[in-house]
């Protein structure tokens, strides 16, 4: 009778402790397909505004050089 119970209360620990697993990792995986189905957005945002940052980058390294275009480049960045 007491194995019995003792089984029991092991097997009851075990199956909490299951549960709370199960729901640590539901968690994560929510988290994880949120992650990538934002991914694409971002990445095209990020494709969208690279070549701003480029022309801006050339324009501080030799402003001379690309004159008015350049000077527009930064202009697209604060604005």
């Amino acid at each position: 009778m007491i194995a019995k119970l003792e089984k029991e209360a092991y097997c009851d620990k075990e199956l909490a402790e299951s549960k709370e697993k199960k729901g640590d990792k539901t968690a994560e995986i929510e988290m994880t397909s949120t992650r990538i189905e934002r991914a694409p957005a971002t990445t095209a945002q990020l494709k969208e505004g690279w070549p701003r940052c480029r022309r801006a980058r050339e324009a501080r390294q030799d402003p001379g050089q690309h004159g008015q275009a350049a000077r527009g480049a930064e202009d697209d960045l604060r604005g």
